[in-house]
């Protein structure tokens, strides 16, 4: 569980820094990557049991994470889609092949049928002219 949880504020961290990072390339605000990092450090804090008079919950901030998190999601969906949709051409190119081996299968089988038929023909009068 500790371990767990270490685990889980490592990536915290790692997700914070690379915020910043970014935030730093697009001239964002650094105020508000500060912000973040003491709400995560509140959330931390409450995790292990400290009380921490100083965590004010921002709710903007509060909902730029769960909309980072979403977003992940919904990019994850987009992919898994995509996915799908390749591999619902590739069955699709492959049923087509497939009707195409049948309908060659069926003009070969049709062809031996009449030959077939062709040849009982050709038996019959052998048999009524050795008959006669």
């Amino acid at each position: 569980m500790f371990f767990r949880r270490r685990r889980e504020e490592d990536e915290d961290d790692e997700l914070l820094e690379q915020q910043e990072e970014e935030r730093a390339e697009t001239g964002e605000a650094e105020g508000e990557v500060e912000d973040k990092k003491k709400l995560l450090e509140g959330i931390k804090s409450l995790d292990e049991g400290e009380e921490s008079e100083e965590l004010i919950v921002d709710e903007d901030l509060a909902s730029t994470l769960e909309n980072l998190s979403m977003q992940e999601e919904v990019d994850k969906l987009k992919e898994e889609k995509e996915k799908l949709e390749t591999e619902i051409e590739e069955l699709k190119e492959k049923e087509e092949e497939i009707r195409k081996s049948i309908a060659e299968i069926a003009r070969q089988l049709n062809r031996m049928i009449r030959i077939k038929r062709a040849l009982e023909e050709k038996i019959k009068e052998l048999k009524g002219e050795l008959g006669s």
